[in-house]
């Protein structure tokens, strides 16, 4: 089978995304998780913490946006 060099630039081009994409979803798996410890110990009380502001923002989505 042979391919277009179109589709062969297009598929190296998502293969070099791989790192970038998986980055993204972990780094809101753990923020994820980091929301969840803190209801689970502090319950619905809010972190007063300086240093992890984001800690109190929203769930991030499962899915990236991309």
């Amino acid at each position: 089978m042979h391919l277009s060099p179109s589709v062969v630039s297009q598929a190296e081009s998502l293969t070099n995304r791989l790192p970038q994409v998986a980055e993204v979803v972990g780094r809101g798996m753990i923020r994820n998780l980091m929301r969840a410890s803190l209801v689970l110990f502090k319950g619905d009380e809010l972190s007063s913490s300086p240093y992890a502001r984001w800690i109190n923002e929203p769930p991030e989505p499962d899915k990236p946006p991309f």
